[in-house]
């Protein structure tokens, strides 16, 4: 069952929304070079979540903002992603460690 999110609404009542998620399959037609970027982002992403991994292991730090806090301009600096992508590794991570 999709998620339910309540909120208070500017005018004082209480609205719902109700999140679903859908996943697309499709094929990218890139050119060698963009394909070659592409995969060496992959491997950058990749790299990063288990920096991540090891600093929550190493340091026993398993909150997912106590770990955001913990990585985030390390892992910004050494792996040189864009923002969005730190934080979904970090996201990535945290929501692994609350399944395990």
């Amino acid at each position: 069952m999709p998620p339910i999110t309540s909120f208070l609404t500017d005018s004082g009542s209480w609205g719902i929304i109700q999140t679903v998620e859908l996943t697309v399959v499709g094929k990218l037609d890139l050119s060698a070079q963009d394909k070659q970027r592409l995969e060496r982002t992959l491997e950058l992403f990749a790299a990063a979540c288990n920096a991540v991994s090891q600093v929550a292991f190493t340091e026993r730090c398993f909150h997912p903002v106590a770990l955001h806090h913990r990585t985030y301009y390390d892992i910004r600096q050494r792996f040189n992603l864009h923002a969005n992508l730190t934080i979904r590794a970090i996201s990535r991570v945290a929501l692994w460690l609350s399944r395990v």
